[in-house]
């Protein structure tokens, strides 16, 4: 059944810190039975698994815009370790509701593989097997290409009977390495055909972008994280709020706001905000007065981009009030205890975001 949620401007159906915010993920508020991880362990051939692929069973589709594909190069290493019974890391998928298998971690590894037994690059600069540099899969040996094919790897997969926020939280997890993900490249990942395209849109935006730029790493997609968040807030309001940023976020993707029809819209909404943030606060807009970082603090990003957007209609007496505005956001940034210690310490616990957002629209709303 599809449930409707509104707010001024729209009616959905759908079926402190600066921008190294911590993560830390409260998922106290889901029940015993929801927070059980369903992982199947298994081993696979890369055989088998080149077979999956080619019947469409495995999905290989990165979302997450990182400069990290291997080179034929890396690939060939990979494939020499495999001829020299060196141990390669596990491989985990995602099962989708269809029973699909997405890579969430090992992507680059089957890619190697699948691309040698394609015969699509030649094996170089091996440091070893250095006989077989300029050999492609067919030059092989016959028993060289079977060892290459009945290599067992592990796999782990997270089934598709495990809570959304779990399956997010394992992901976490196991990007904790050195080329760890951040949040929003995981969600990238996950999400990537619900919304996700539309996100990459909206932080094109050129008013978003007048007002973010030199402030976000769009290189590390904090920058389609900042739109996340403010329609994440917007459309279901700070009181919805459970704790957990991530899962809230991932929430606005998993329901599918971000429907082509409403795309228009938000991304007017966001222009419409971005001028009249940009006319109240100028160059310092989200910074924290009272920090001498160059940075947005996203804990002020969420207020201020809320209590605009609600109130857009109200742009003039907003722009009038510029001033007012601004010092009592300085205010509060430089005598109020609680309100620093929300913006700054544990910033996404449900207590601190509730009485950012409570104070500073009580401030704002007198203003108006």
């Amino acid at each position: 059944m599809s449930k409707k949620i509104t707010n001024n401007r729209f009616t959905i159906n759908k079926d402190g810190n600066d921008f190294k915010e911590e993560e830390i993920d409260d998922l106290s508020y889901l029940s015993e039975s929801q927070r059980e991880v369903v992982i199947e362990k298994a081993q696979m051939s890369v055989f088998e698994l080149h077979r999956r692929y080619l019947r469409e069973d495995i999905i290989l589709r990165p979302r997450y815009q990182r400069n990290d594909v291997w080179t034929n190069t890396k690939k060939a290493k990979l494939i020499e370790s495999v001829l020299r019974n060196i141990p390669i890391p596990s491989i985990y998928f995602s099962e989708t509701q269809n029973g699909l298998y997405e890579v969430i971690d090992g992507q680059q590894r089957l890619i190697s593989f699948f691309d040698f037994l394609n015969g699509d690059y030649q094996l170089s600069q091996l440091p070893v097997l250095t006989k077989l540099n300029k050999k492609n899969f067919n030059d092989l040996d016959a028993p060289l290409k079977r060892k290459i094919e009945d290599y067992q790897l592990q796999i782990f997969i997270v089934k598709k009977e495990s809570h959304e926020d779990i399956k997010f939280d394992i992901f976490q997890r196991i990007n904790e390495g050195a080329s760890k993900l951040n949040a929003q490249e995981i969600r990238n990942s996950m999400y990537r055909d619900n919304g996700i395209k539309e996100i990459k849109e909206l932080s094109k935006n050129r008013d978003f972008i007048k007002v973010v730029k030199g402030k976000v790493q769009n290189s590390r997609l904090k920058d389609q994280e900042a739109i996340l968040r403010f329609i994440s807030f917007y459309f279901y309001g700070y009181e919805a709020y459970n704790g957990n940023l991530n899962s809230f976020l991932n929430k606005t993707l998993e329901e599918n706001l971000l429907s082509s029809e409403n795309y228009k819209e938000i991304n007017n909404l966001l222009s419409e905000t971005m001028q009249i943030i940009n006319e109240v606060f100028n160059e310092k807009a989200f910074m924290n007065p009272t920090s001498t970082m160059r940075k947005i603090n996203m804990s002020l990003y969420d207020i201020i981009m809320y209590s605009v957007a609600v109130n857009i209609d109200k742009k003039r007496v907003i722009v009038e009030n510029k001033e007012l505005i601004n010092h009592k956001l300085n205010e509060l940034c430089e005598n109020d205890n609680d309100f620093i210690k929300s913006i700054s310490s544990n910033t996404q616990t449900k207590g601190n975001v509730t009485y950012r957002f409570e104070v500073w629209l009580e401030e704002f709303t007198k203003i108006l």
